[in-house]
């Protein structure tokens, strides 16, 4: 199955559990589906799955959910929402993905939004799945889905 259609297949099964129209949300997957590409990725990428190699470089741990055929930009999608979220860390988010976006060459700057934009709203909407039964939760994750909405999350 294309990369595209199983981001919009789970989001989907996930939208149907959770108790907030989540229609605008779907319709950026879908819109997106046929133009996502695949890349390796890590799948849960966190702060405690990096640790410093005394070189100064940067090594990752807890590969159980590593794949080669993963949505390009999965682990800058969920890292920004876990940073964002689980570290109530808005700055450093912020400050990674545009990071990362100096370390890619021009063309994909130009478009990085638009590749990450249907990853981070699956993950997105996984977040609002896993929050379904607490109001306070998906009240916190109504300010993201509306940057979404916006493109105001870079």
């Amino acid at each position: 199955m294309p990369v595209g259609d199983k981001l919009l297949e789970s989001a989907t099964e996930w939208a149907e559990q959770v108790p907030r129209n989540t229609d605008q949300y779907l319709k950026i997957i879908s819109d997106t589906k046929d133009k996502l590409e695949t890349a390796p990725a890590h799948g849960d990428f966190t702060v405690r799955a990096m640790f410093m190699l005394k070189n100064g470089r940067i090594g990752l741990i807890d590969g159980e959910h590593y794949g080669y055929n993963g949505p390009k930009y999965y682990d800058p999608a969920w890292f920004y929402l876990r940073m964002r979220l689980e570290q109530n860390d808005l700055e450093s988010a912020k400050k990674f993905l545009y990071e990362l976006i100096i370390l890619l060459p021009k063309p994909a700057q130009e478009i990085f939004w638009q590749e990450l934009k249907p990853v981070l709203t699956q993950r997105f909407i996984g977040h609002l799945w896993g929050a379904k039964n607490n109001n306070e939760e998906l009240n916190k994750l109504e300010i993201i889905g509306k940057e979404i909405l916006e493109d105001k999350i870079i």
